[in-house]
């Protein structure tokens, strides 16, 4: 016994497009983990700066737009 050929048309077309949608999910988790490791490399590059300016500087905020620095407010004493 058999089911239909039309029957086994549409199963065999769902299961690829199953298929199709797993493969795509694995290639995106993939992308994903590569944007996260590309994140995580940039934040331990940023604290490396930080340190460094820290070091040079003090504690002071950088406008990022022109490179002015001003010491923390908690620094003002100083």
């Amino acid at each position: 016994m058999k089911i239909t050929k039309k029957e086994l048309e549409k199963a065999q077309e769902l299961s690829a497009s199953y298929n199709n949608s797993m493969v795509t999910l694995g290639n995106l988790e993939l992308s994903k983990q590569d944007v996260l490791i590309e994140a995580a490399k940039t934040r331990q590059e940023i604290e490396e700066l930080k340190q460094k300016l820290e070091k040079k500087y003090g504690q002071v905020n950088v406008d990022l737009a022109t490179g002015e620095y001003v010491k923390n407010e908690s620094n003002k004493e100083d």
